[in-house]
């Protein structure tokens, strides 16, 4: 379950929608808090709201 959240956070982010894709990868942390892909993908994410 953790990889579908994952898996919508990363084309959320893919299409710009970045705070969107930080609650998908919250949600797979969540589910797998050693998750390291999603805590990965939501530092990216967090990146490109702070630019």
């Amino acid at each position: 379950m953790a990889d579908a959240y994952n898996n919508r956070g990363f084309a959320k982010y893919s299409m710009g929608l970045y705070e969107e894709a930080i609650k998908d990868y919250d949600k797979a942390i969540d589910i797998d808090p050693n998750y390291e892909k999603a805590k990965q993908n939501k530092e990216e994410a967090l990146k490109k709201l702070s630019n």
